[in-house]
């Protein structure tokens, strides 16, 4: 919308824009003898229908597959050089109950990028992008490549064997497109160079949340309401 609508803050609109890059692994699990290990992970799930026992189990106890929406997290990986506090995790990992008898459908997100980024900018109507938001720098992909290396190896110790990886995606956890400290003032969250257009979304984050953004923007919103109502007068 800043761009179309001629504003650039300076030049920094649509610089440093970053992303949540998934990529996805499916385990053959027919090797595993010890199933009670998955604990359901490679269990046979389908939605349309609902299978009958699947049905009765959360009619009796609200527990299995139907008592929940979506994936199921299961651990946080830290890179063994990454730098920040105990808590700083670089990549999340899931599962999707939704899958085949004896496989198991893994995901992983890279939660903190150090260094994919890209610049969007229009071409007449068209929003263009230059450089990748996706595992673009090495540092990145050593990450990625570390955190599917530890999957690899936890599954491989309960026999279970990745046949499959598919390439990184998007999450449309878009942010940074005007970074505080760079396009929108701390202070006030003007854009630079404007003295009635603030910024109030993802585009103010400096750097990616580490974590679902859904409660990070909800704060930002508040704090963004709280701000403007001294600024925009």
């Amino acid at each position: 919308l800043l761009l179309a609508s001629g504003v650039t803050g300076s030049g920094s609109v649509g610089e440093g824009v970053s992303d949540h890059t998934l990529q996805s692994m499916v385990y053959d699990t027919t090797g595993v003898t010890d199933m009670a290990a998955l604990a359901g992970v490679s269990m046979s799930f389908s939605l349309s229908p609902v299978e009958p026992d699947v049905a009765s189990q959360y009619v009796s106890s609200r527990s299995g597959p139907l008592a929940q929406y979506g994936p199921t997290l299961i651990a946080f990986i830290r890179h063994p050089s990454s730098l920040g506090p105990p808590e700083a995790v670089d990549v999340e990992v899931w599962v999707n109950p939704v899958t085949k008898a004896g496989e198991a459908h893994v995901s992983i997100v890279l939660m903190r990028p150090t260094c994919s980024s890209a610049r969007v900018h229009l071409e007449g109507s068209r929003l263009m992008q230059r450089g990748s938001m996706r595992l673009s720098c090495s540092r990145d992909r050593e990450i990625m490549d570390f955190a599917i290396a530890e999957l690899d190896h936890w599954f491989g110790k309960l026999g279970a064997k990745r046949i499959s990886t598919r390439s990184p995606v998007a999450m449309n956890h878009f942010a940074g497109s005007c970074a505080l400290g760079r396009c929108a003032s701390p202070t006030t969250l003007r854009v630079s160079g404007t003295t009635n257009i603030a910024v109030a979304d993802a585009s103010l984050l400096p750097e990616q949340v580490w974590g679902h953004p859904a409660l990070t923007l909800t704060a930002l919103g508040y704090k963004a309401a709280e701000v403007l109502t001294g600024v925009l007068v």
